[in-house]
């Protein structure tokens, strides 16, 4: 299974309405993979060359209300099934004073992760973190959120894929489970290993908070799933994301592009009531209950919070042991 995530709408300070981050869930068994790729590819076929960008793509926000309903019913109107986790947050209900406090929880972690791998004597590992931990510091709010948000999207779409692929009875696909992530937003090459830790910090702390399910019987019986992506009894997010995980550009991925038509025909109805027929197609193929999960940071004594080491993934270095010695 393959589950291609992007994202519309601004993150800034002055930003309103919803933004979003989507997963599309897409099977590969079978040649299914290539089946829905070769419809999106001949519906973008369809579309004025003019309509497309710099790098040679088209892009939601520059079609049409007509078009991006024409998109929804030749890709999700037409067999085999896409599925779809929507996440949504209202950015300008995030005050700055709830932000700077869960920054300031992460920023220490961080800084703890530097001494610790300094003392471990792993220089290498910790001048990462340590770079890091700057970029991170600098980083402006609307940055910020975004991780939240993608991180969310990331454990909401893999909690969905397990879910639908038990209950569709191709579980077995979940062996080769993997992430693709538009990367457009992020310019820097370097960034790229900043984002990758903090989003891995983020689904930590998610998971622990809320573990995804997993099947009671594969515990007995075992699976191939359990075999790959657990370890010690629990969901290893480390094997999962870092190694089967990809921020790619859209321009060379029709899957990156399908789900940012998708977003973007969330975005135009639900912040501007806009593309109401290409949104009751696509929300026929929301998962988990045909429900929008929406995330908000919730505010917390910063003052009674104390620095506990066991609660800090950026002790634990994914890379392997011999990373950076």
């Amino acid at each position: 299974m393959l589950i291609a995530i992007d994202e519309s709408g601004s993150f800034g300070a002055s930003a309103k309405g919803t933004h979003f981050f989507i997963a599309l869930h897409l099977r590969q068994s079978d040649h299914l993979l290539e089946q829905k790729n070769a419809q999106f590819l001949a519906w973008e076929r369809s579309l004025p060359r003019k309509l497309k960008n710099p790098k040679g793509e088209f892009k939601g926000s520059a079609l049409t209300d007509a078009q991006l309903h024409d998109f929804a019913m030749r890709v999700f109107g037409t067999p085999p099934a896409v599925g779809i986790t929507p996440v949504a947050m209202d950015s300008s209900s995030q005050t700055g004073e709830i932000i700077r406090k869960h920054r300031h929880v992460a920023l220490v972690g961080i800084r703890e992760g530097v001494k610790g791998y300094r003392s471990l004597g792993r220089p290498a590992v910790a001048q990462t973190y340590e770079e890091l931990g700057n970029w991170f510091q600098k980083l402006d709010n609307g940055i910020y959120l975004k991780i939240v948000l993608l991180g969310e999207c990331i454990v909401s779409g893999l909690g969905n894929a397990i879910g639908h692929a038990v209950s569709g009875r191709y579980e077995d696909e979940l062996v080769d489970l993997r992430y693709i992530i538009d990367r457009d937003f992020i310019r820097n090459p370097r960034h790229l290993t900043f984002w990758r830790e903090i989003l891995r910090n983020q689904l930590w702390h998610i998971t622990n908070k809320k573990p995804i399910p997993l099947v009671k019987e594969w515990w007995t019986t075992g699976h191939p799933f359990l075999t790959k992506f657990t370890r010690n009894g629990k969901l290893d997010m480390n094997e999962l994301f870092v190694r089967h995980c990809v921020f790619a550009p859209s321009h060379q991925h029709p899957e990156l592009r399908m789900a940012d038509m998708t977003a973007s025909i969330l975005n135009r109805y639900l912040n501007r009531r806009q593309c109401g027929a290409a949104f009751g197609v696509i929300r026929r193929f929301f998962l988990r209950h045909g429900k929008i999960v929406k995330i908000e940071l919730r505010d917390f004594d910063l003052d009674a919070w104390r620095y506990d080491p066991n609660k800090n993934p950026y002790g634990s270095f994914p890379y392997g042991e011999d990373s950076g010695k």
